[in-house]
């Protein structure tokens, strides 16, 4: 889609020009235009055009608007991915809250005492197998939830580390460079968002307009 207008030295000249049509000495001829050509960035539907055709306009006047409905929520969602990229930084950076660490205090705690149990039904077990009271298949049964109680005390146990151990170098520079690239994918979609809007780039007349604002 394309919309034109004229400059408006254009306009000027070609009045002066035509104060002197009394003079015999002036040559007459075809004086070429200057034509500005604006292109749409976007395929949208056009809301609003707040200049008519022949009309003057000036630098940085509003000559078509697009329906921003749809950029506007790809920016919003831009936004809040660069909310998050900034909030998890600053969760490495500050390190754990202290509730955090006494919450995986508290699961490795429980983990223990998981695992303690587990282990005494393990021991149960065998002493009923050795009675011929309990079948191999529920002392087989046992040994699985000692085993699985057991790795969840290392997997509540690393945890723990981690949170008292803080943040790696690594681990903040991943987030570092996640919230610039958050960042400029919201430069980017505000860029894209104000190509909605297409400004006059110089004083001139608006010369033709492609379509007609949509109607309903």
């Amino acid at each position: 889609m394309k919309l034109r207008y004229i400059p408006l030295w254009f306009v000027l000249l070609t009045s002066l020009m035509a104060c002197s049509d009394s003079d015999s000495n002036t040559a007459f001829g075809i004086l070429e235009r200057d034509r500005v050509t604006l292109l749409a960035t976007a395929n949208e539907v056009i809301t609003a055009q707040p200049i008519a055709e022949g009309a003057e306009v000036k630098a940085g006047d509003i000559l078509v608007e697009f329906n921003q409905t749809k950029q506007l929520a790809t920016l919003n969602m831009a936004k809040a991915l660069e909310q998050q990229a900034q909030m998890q930084l600053t969760k490495l950076l500050n390190g754990e809250r202290a509730e955090d660490i006494r919450a995986a205090e508290a699961n490795l705690a429980s983990a223990k005492a998981r695992a303690h149990e587990a282990e005494l039904q393990l021991k149960r077990a065998h002493e009923l197998v050795a009675k011929s009271l309990a079948s191999q298949a529920e002392l087989d049964n046992t040994i699985a939830t000692r085993d699985s109680a057991t790795a969840a005390v290392e997997v509540a146990h690393q945890s723990l580390n981690k949170l008292q151990s803080g943040s790696r170098i690594e681990d903040i520079q991943q987030a570092q460079f996640a919230l610039k690239a958050a960042q400029a994918d919201v430069q980017y979609k505000q860029a894209q968002l104000a190509d909605m809007t297409i400004r006059a780039s110089r004083d001139g007349i608006l010369d033709s307009l492609p379509y007609n604002i949509a109607s309903g």
